[in-house]
């Protein structure tokens, strides 16, 4: 519905392979994304946009509001094909129009940066308790984090091209014994939850190693309490990704292509 119902926007008067990139209403869609969907549809990539989802508004309208006098040959037509229900979705896959393949594509592919990243995450972190200071490398330019608990939790959620992390103190402190309480609530302060919004650029990931096999370009560590200790990388070996501290989504991307199909189309 962000699309189909505001083809009207001056957005849509460029070339489909340059709107595909506007983050408002293609969320999750970059360079490589494009080109791969346009091929896949074999759509000259300078055609104007409006023209390409006019015509796809139109034929969808025509699938979903069949003439009166269509109507019965339709139904004697589902009635006696002898397709599964299977079968007309498998058909479906395997003949998507331009915003399904928006939401499929990235499936197979952008998926395994971020989305995939965030999983990954949420795995190796369930369960674990880090503490100390967040660690920054010293050749990073992104900011620092100002973030320091005896006790806390990560976890993950992703939306489009970003992921966003969750440093968590412990709140009921469990985990902790009764010394490292008292040093808690004295070194601490009021220390609160706060959320890391990345954007991993061309390089970016997120890796859990025991810190003598710490790679060469983590530039954001986090430390486990546990013995041996481990450590969660932000990896970025070219330097593109960036971080920003109590972080949101941007609030100028559209519904994500991926997690939000129905909103997106």
């Amino acid at each position: 519905e962000n699309v189909l119902r505001n083809l009207s926007d001056k957005a849509f008067n460029k070339p489909i392979c340059e709107a595909l990139l506007n983050q408002k209403y293609f969320n999750g869609i970059g360079n490589y994304l494009r080109a791969e969907i346009l091929y896949r549809l074999k759509i000259p990539p300078f055609q104007e946009a409006r023209t390409v989802l006019e015509k796809l508004q139109h034929r969808e309208e025509t699938r979903f509001s069949p003439p009166s006098s269509e109507i019965h040959m339709l139904v004697s037509l589902l009635q006696t094909s002898g397709l599964t229900l299977s079968k007309k979705v498998k058909l479906k896959r395997e003949n998507p129009d331009l915003l399904e393949l928006c939401h499929m594509v990235p499936m197979e592919v952008i998926n395994l940066e971020l989305f995939q990243a965030g999983q990954y995450i949420n795995a190796v972190c369930g369960g674990l308790v880090f503490s100390g200071k967040v660690e920054k490398s010293e050749v990073s330019k992104n900011p620092e984090v100002p973030f320091e608990s005896d006790g806390y939790r990560i976890s993950a959620t992703s939306r489009g091209k970003e992921l966003k992390l969750t440093l968590a103190p412990i709140k009921g402190e469990e985990d902790l014994s009764s010394s490292e309480k008292r040093i808690s609530a004295t070194r601490e302060g009021n220390q609160k939850p706060m959320d890391l919004v990345f954007r991993f650029g061309m390089s970016g990931s997120f890796e859990m190693v025991p810190v003598t096999e710490m790679p060469k370009h983590a530039h954001l560590r986090f430390y486990t309490k546990e013995k041996p200790l481990r450590v969660l990388c932000y990896v970025d070996f070219r330097r593109f990704g960036r971080w920003e501290v109590d972080g949101s989504w941007q609030a100028d991307r559209g519904p994500c292509v991926m997690q939000e199909y129905e909103k997106f189309r």
